[in-house]
């Protein structure tokens, strides 16, 4: 059978955390920072012999687990699945404290299969069955081991799979068969359960069939003493199609209903597929499941507890959420290990042959030494013509001398106020353009800078050209002797001076067009001229409109002197038209 290609509905990872696994172990940093084991989660499913252990894994993983008592169950195989660029399936044993004899035949053990079909696969597990000196038939008639420590290790890797390790251990069974098991292969068995259940990276599966007591299982008493807590054990209740009497059909029926609270994650139940099955799909599997559990009384409970589809989609919470609790503890380890790298590096001083990055700042500054001097007086002088322009306006609204020089008063504050915050603005950019680091996004910076370094190069071979004719063409070429005479001498001290000119001359280029056309559109264009808040805006009609009363009167209103003359004015003129009126008539 196949492998079942992982979809977000099979896939027991989560894509978004594989990836970020992925991306981590892409960049080497598995190599400096040990990705925790909770990153790769282990699966391993237990319970007793003919419990349907292999059933749920098939279902769960898609691959072909034998069910056979002569070949998986007698020793426990690790699925291991990885995420690679390349898609390959390699099978080897990893022997438990064997002979040296029987190490080189593990050691020599390695096949590499094209998938896991069931005839193929088979074979091989009939040889590794072989290779671990297991007995090839359960009625006494040959020789060996009914049962191994040895693991069977199947990696697949694809692009497709996720990190999880899937264990097969064979079933707890305490009768012993004549002639081909004993007392000690019991204790062998329940020695290798125990063994992988206490690793707190795995999540065990304690798979329990219907038509059992619950009570009698073994396999939850292990359970408990491995995880006591109970937060790394879910039950799964198997072979619900075989249960016969209501008793105990209602006993199982109790158990996915949360009535027995031995372990938190509570139980599941899944319909296997039949012993005689081999070839029925996934999704004829699983519509015969579904078609199962819609029936009476099972329709009764919990669907999110019915069927492998839930199981998996629990199991794939579980997973997800062991996976991200490990996050925060690599985030940590990376932090660390960053900044002691940094501390090392620090300690370190700077690379012989290379220059302070504060050096840079310092020599701009006694570069442009002369820039604050040079804005200032500019800002200045603007200062003076928005000044001039100013006053010529209230000279040329206000005919009246006492009415022109109230205005002026009342303004002149508030100019000189807004003046002086463009004069800040100056300051400021002065001070971030001089006493700030020293950086640019200007592509241009790095064209500048490869022009300066070739100009530079081009003149120390000025003297060592000498011109080739080939045909028609005359090439300017340059003597490896003197080529390699120059490289070498530009090494050390002076090839560092010449660095440090070279970054500052095209530093200086971009900082020196960039500078005046910021001074122009932020202190001049804004401060100066176009925000409501410069001295422009004094003259603005909302002003005016704000001024009370007595500010209009102190401004514009007339003396007692004005009013008296004002009214003689007005009964002159009166009596004179009247004057006029009569001599009309």
């Amino acid at each position: 059978m196949a492998p079942v290609q992982s979809t977000p509905q099979t896939c027991l990872g989560n894509r978004h955390l594989l990836d970020k696994i992925d991306k981590l172990r892409e960049l080497g940093i598995s190599k400096q920072v040990p990705l925790p084991q909770c990153l790769f989660s282990q699966l391993v499913v237990v319970g007793d012999q003919s419990s349907g252990k292999s059933s749920v894994l098939e279902s769960l993983t898609g691959y072909y687990f034998p069910r056979s008592v002569g070949l998986c169950t007698r020793h426990a195989t690790e699925i291991v699945c990885r995420r690679e660029p390349t898609t390959s399936i390699v099978v080897t044993i990893h022997p438990f404290d064997a002979t040296a004899r029987k190490a080189e035949l593990a050691k020599s053990f390695r096949h590499v299969l094209q998938d896991l079909r069931g005839g193929q696969f088979a074979e091989v597990l009939q040889m590794a069955s072989t290779v671990m000196g297991l007995k090839s038939t359960t009625d006494g008639s040959s020789e060996g081991d009914a049962f191994s420590k040895d693991i069977l290790r199947v990696e697949i890797c694809g692009p497709d799979k996720e990190h999880l390790t899937i264990i097969d251990v064979p079933g707890i069974f305490e009768n012993v068969q004549e002639g081909f098991s004993t007392s000690r292969d019991v204790a062998l068995v329940k020695s290798m359960v125990k063994d992988y259940i206490k690793d707190s990276r795995t999540i065990i599966l304690a798979v329990i069939p219907c038509n059992v007591d619950v009570a009698t299982q073994t396999i939850l008493i292990y359970a408990a003493e491995a995880g006591p807590e109970g937060k790394r054990t879910l039950g799964v209740v198997t072979k619900p199609d075989l249960v016969r009497e209501n008793a105990t059909r209602e006993a199982a029926m109790d158990l996915i209903r949360g009535k027995r609270r031995d372990i938190q994650l509570g139980y599941y139940v899944v319909k296997n597929r039949g012993a005689d099955d081999t070839s029925s799909s996934k999704d004829e599997r699983d519509f015969e499941e579904k078609f199962f559990f819609d029936e009476e009384p099972w329709c009764r409970l919990d669907k999110s507890r019915l069927g492998v589809p839930a199981l998996r989609s629990r199991l794939r919470e579980l997973l997800m959420d062991r996976t991200k609790s490990e996050f925060p503890k690599v985030r940590r380890d990376i932090n660390e290990r960053l900044a002691d790298a940094k501390k090392q590096l620090a300690a370190l001083g700077y690379e012989l042959g290379t220059f302070s990055s504060h050096m840079l700042p310092t020599a701009f500054k006694e570069q442009s030494i002369k820039w604050e001097a040079t804005t200032l007086a500019h800002v200045s002088n603007m200062i003076l013509i928005v000044h001039h322009f100013i006053y010529s306006v209230v000279k040329e609204a206000c005919v009246d001398a006492q009415v022109r020089d109230a205005l002026w008063s009342s303004i002149l504050d508030e100019l000189l106020k807004r003046y002086q915050v463009a004069m800040d603005q100056a300051k400021l950019l002065i001070h971030v353009e001089r006493e700030g680091r020293s950086i640019t996004y200007n592509p241009a910076f790095d064209r500048a800078l490869n022009q300066v370094k070739t100009m530079r190069s081009a003149s120390k071979y000025e003297d060592s050209e000498i011109t080739v004719q080939n045909g028609e063409e005359s090439l300017e070429c340059v003597m490896w002797k003197d080529l390699k005479r120059e490289t070498t001498e530009a090494e050390g001290l002076n090839e560092t001076c010449y660095t440090i000119h070279d970054v500052l001359r095209s530093y200086y280029d971009i900082a020196s067009a960039r500078f005046p056309d910021m001074t122009c559109t932020q202190v001049v264009d804004y401060f100066l001229l176009g925000s409501e808040d410069g001295p422009l805006g004094v003259l603005c009609p909302n002003r005016i409109f704000g001024m009370t009363n007595e500010q209009l009167d102190m401004v514009a209103g007339e003396d007692a002197v004005s009013k008296s003359l004002r009214e003689m004015l007005k009964n002159d003129i009166k009596l004179f038209q009247d004057g006029k009126k009569i001599l009309r008539t």
